[in-house]
């Protein structure tokens, strides 16, 4: 049963694959935020983007690892908000909720 998924996802995958003067490259728009007594780690997701010239900005999710300080954890959160940047770095401002409370926090990141 492996061998059959692993050569059907492999067979599904090859279609999208294209060596042809394409380049390998990392896409994405990872980012750290701060507020009180939180970091997050954000790794990017579905937005809506407006780009002219070699600005940028938008709404976003933000999925996010979580560090409080307080109790020395991690956990797991989704955070929405904006981001505006020039040609790749960026500023966020997304908003979290948790403990039923909605926090703000800012960061910076940088596009791939």
């Amino acid at each position: 049963m492996f061998k059959f998924t692993l050569v059907l996802a492999v067979s599904l995958a090859l279609p999208g694959f294209s060596f042809a003067d394409d380049e390998l490259k990392i896409v994405g728009m990872p980012s750290i935020a701060f507020n009180s007594g939180n970091a997050f780690v954000n790794f990017g997701g579905p937005s809506v983007k407006l780009e002219s010239g070699s600005y940028f900005g938008g709404l976003s999710f933000f999925p996010s690892l979580r560090h409080n300080s307080s109790a020395n954890e991690w956990s797991p959160i989704l955070g929405a908000g904006i981001f505006i940047g020039r040609k790749n770095v960026f500023i966020i401002v997304p908003s979290y909720y948790y403990t039923s409370t909605w926090y703000t926090a800012v960061g910076l990141g940088y596009k791939f």
